[in-house]
This record gives structure tokens, sequence and C-alpha cells, in this order.
């Protein structure tokens, strides 16, 4: 049993967290209804005051602000520590952004093998764009047929989920490989035969 004095902290922390998190829904409503207003600037304020209140969602819009330079000056860095701090939180979209800007080396140092561990967490959680991000990479650093089957495996889930550039790539692909690697990537992506990249771990 605490003291009286870790109860007096215990009770404490309590009161912060219920602060923290009612604080959290009303500066996202009160910065959305700054935007319907057409009041920028006092919308801003409130994405920062849920930001640093650990709002992923705000974190995130406050990436994409920095890094198009949308009522802030343009900060690739800057977008780089919010769609980090909100990747870590699980958003996908912030956490295909970050993979976005260390491939490219902007805003943070390129680093590839980064940029496809943050591609491959959006990745497993359903995020067509980082699927087909994540499988030209693998296929653009693969040096076996089962790495490049893994490769394939990504792209056929987003050209399964929609994204036209997956198809035209597999396209390319079926005229070059072999049909049996064809048919193991398919089987693969689809849950047959070899492991599932959703259940490998």
């Amino acid at each position: 049993m605490p003291g009286r004095w870790g109860q007096i902290i215990l009770a404490r922390i309590t009161v912060l967290a219920l602060c923290l998190s009612a604080l959290i829904l009303p500066t996202t409503i009160y910065a959305s209804e700054h935007l319907d207003r057409g009041t920028y600037g006092e919308a801003l304020q409130w994405y920062f005051k849920a930001a640093e209140a650990g709002n992923a969602q705000a974190q995130f819009l406050l990436g994409l602000k920095y890094e198009t330079g949308t009522d802030v000056g343009r900060d690739l860095a800057e977008a780089a520590n919010w769609y980090e701090k909100a990747a870590k939180q699980g958003n996908m979209e912030a956490q295909f952004k970050l993979a976005t800007l260390l491939e490219r080396g902007q805003g943070r140092a390129a680093d590839l093998a980064a940029a496809a561990q943050w591609y491959e967490r959006a990745a497993r959680n359903g995020f067509a764009p980082a699927q087909y991000n994540l499988g030209i990479i693998l296929l653009n650093t693969a040096s076996t047929d089962d790495e490049r089957i893994g490769g394939l495996v990504w792209l056929i889930k987003a050209r399964d989920r929609g994204v036209a550039p997956a198809t035209k790539f597999i396209a390319r692909i079926e005229s070059l490989w072999p049909a049996e690697l064809m048919a193991a990537a398919e089987q693969r992506a689809a849950g047959v035969g070899a492991p599932d990249v959703d259940r490998a771990r």
C-alpha cells in the first residue's frame, strides 16, 4: 500500500491524465471549427495544443503542414519530427509519410532500411501505398528468388487494393519472370502454401 505521499502523487497523476485526455478531443474539434470559419491561425494553435497533448492525428496534420508549407514555413525536418511522433502511435499515414522522407533523404539523412521498416509497419496494417512502395524497395534490393517473391507479394497486395501502378508493374514482371515464381507469389499473397507475409514475424 502506498503511503500518504504516494497516494497524493498517484491522485495527481490520475487527475493529470484525465485532464490530458479531456484536452485532446476538444482541441481537435476547436481546430476543425476554426478551419471551417477560415481562421487558420487559431486552428493552427489548436492543432499544436492537441499534438503536444499526444493526439496522433493532430501530429500527422502538423507534419503535413510543415511538409507542404501550409500555414507555416516549409520545414521538412520539423515535418519528419511530427510524422515520427504520430507514426510511433500507429498512425499509418504518418508511417508512410515518414518513410517517404527517409527514402528521399528529406528532413532526415537518407536511410532506405529505416524507410522500409516504416513502410512495412503501415503495409502490415493494410495501407496500400505503403505496400506498393515496400514491394518496390524489396524488389530493387532482392538477391534471391525468395526475396523477389517477398517483394512481389506486397505489390500483389497493393494491386488487390486498387493501386494502379502495382498492376502495371506486375504486368511487366510477368513478361520477365518464370511462371513458377509468379505462381508462388500469388499463392503466398493469398495465404496458400508458403507463409503469408501478414502472418510472418
